[in-house]
């Protein structure tokens, strides 16, 4: 999926080249970074998870081949978020340090930037260990609203994103464990795969159209949102006939 979609996602990013006049050597340097560091060109940046997945998958693979103990993935989990925190703060961090450091720090803003592509390595281990047990829906309710009240209240960056966590373990927690058609929760996964990989084509066609220039606001929210869905809906129920329809002359 990464190497398919960074691939549809191609023209937009040598339509910002060419729009910016950047130098075809910075172009190339720029998208080679974006594409093995980072998991985002321009416009195609929901794209990182798809990156981050991978190379967390790939880590989690040799873990699991190794030790086989799931539960002990977490603390890869601590790991990665204290990278994640560490890079961000040390990337935004306004002080001047000594050469050395300076070095450091620019060879990370120049690679992997604030650490992103980790941060599979903090959801991913966590979803497995949560897949092993199932929590009462009163604590998955608690855990859900008690960490958005308490994400809202605190303003710290770096202990904000650990509480960003706390909130999708409720939430899904309780998807979990609701009583729901499993083939109404299938297609829902279809239209939102569909909904995140194509979405920031269509706002970025709709503002080049409409404003011609980058633009933010309720009408790009909605528009998108509407075609978004749009698009995801056609694209099921027309694979699913084209899939009847095989199925149908193999009979």
């Amino acid at each position: 999926m990464y190497l398919i979609w960074t691939l549809i996602y191609l023209p937009l990013a040598v339509y910002h080249f060419i729009s910016t006049s950047t130098d075809p050597i910075k172009a190339l340097l720029f998208y080679i970074r974006g594409f093995i560091f980072l998991g985002e060109q321009y416009n195609s940046w929901p794209l990182w998870y798809l990156l981050s997945t991978v190379y967390s998958l790939i880590i989690i693979y040799f873990y699991m081949k190794k030790w086989k103990r799931p539960e002990y993935l977490v603390v890869l989990s601590v790991v990665a978020s204290i990278i994640c925190t560490g890079m961000a703060s040390f990337i935004n961090h306004e002080e001047t340090y000594s050469t050395v450091f300076e070095i450091i720090r620019k060879i990370i803003n120049w690679t992997i930037s604030k650490g992103q592509v980790f941060i599979g390595l903090i959801y991913i281990p966590l979803g497995m260990l949560l897949s092993r047990k199932q929590m009462p829906r009163a604590i998955n309710y608690l855990v859900l609203i008690g960490g958005g009240i308490i994400n809202f209240i605190i303003k710290n960056e770096a202990i904000s994103g650990y509480l960003t966590i706390i909130s999708p373990i409720g939430l899904f927690g309780l998807i979990e464990s609701a009583s729901v058609n499993n083939n109404i929760c299938a297609r829902l996964r279809a239209h939102s795969t569909v909904i995140y990989l194509i979405h920031m084509y269509i706002w970025s066609l709709y503002y080049k159209i409409v404003y011609g220039q980058k633009t933010f606001g309720l009408d790009s929210f909605l528009i998108t949102s509407v075609i978004a869905l749009t698009i995801a809906v056609l694209y099921y129920y027309g694979t699913e006939f084209l899939r009847y329809r095989t199925n149908k002359k193999r009979v």
